[in-house]
């Protein structure tokens, strides 16, 4: 892919579902992550398995491929991503002696529904 537009448009379910069945990763599967650096910046797609399909963003999935990056290229610092739901991440990796000591995930967060669940009293029990 060479542009932004051509890796918002590629169809990745396909192939993340078969990278998220593979056997390497039974027998719970794995999240799949697509990333492209572009302008300083990384995009990314994240098929979450459990949901089985695209989300919007996804944590574990930001903070995994700026580790990827890491080792990679050494990012030092904070990198931005933009996952599909176009809403800016940011994640900080503190280092000592090329050891990383601290990561931070920074974005927004807000309630998109609640739901009050009555449980048993011995719930625990069931």
């Amino acid at each position: 892919m060479h542009s932004p537009e051509e890796f918002k448009k590629f169809d990745i379910l396909d192939l993340a579902q078969k990278i998220r069945h593979h056997k390497d990763f039974a027998p719970r599967g794995t999240n799949v992550n697509f990333c492209l650096e572009w302008n300083g910046k990384i995009l990314l797609r994240t098929f979450e398995r459990g949901v089985e399909s695209e989300t919007g963003a996804c944590g574990t999935g930001a903070i995994s491929t700026i580790l990827a990056y890491f080792s990679e290229i050494a990012i030092k610092g904070t990198a931005e991503l933009i996952p599909t739901s176009g809403i800016p991440l940011w994640v900080k990796i503190e280092d000592k002696s090329g050891e990383i000591s601290k990561i931070t995930l920074l974005g927004s967060a807000e309630i998109i529904g609640s739901q009050i669940i009555n449980l048993p009293d011995n719930f625990i029990d069931i």
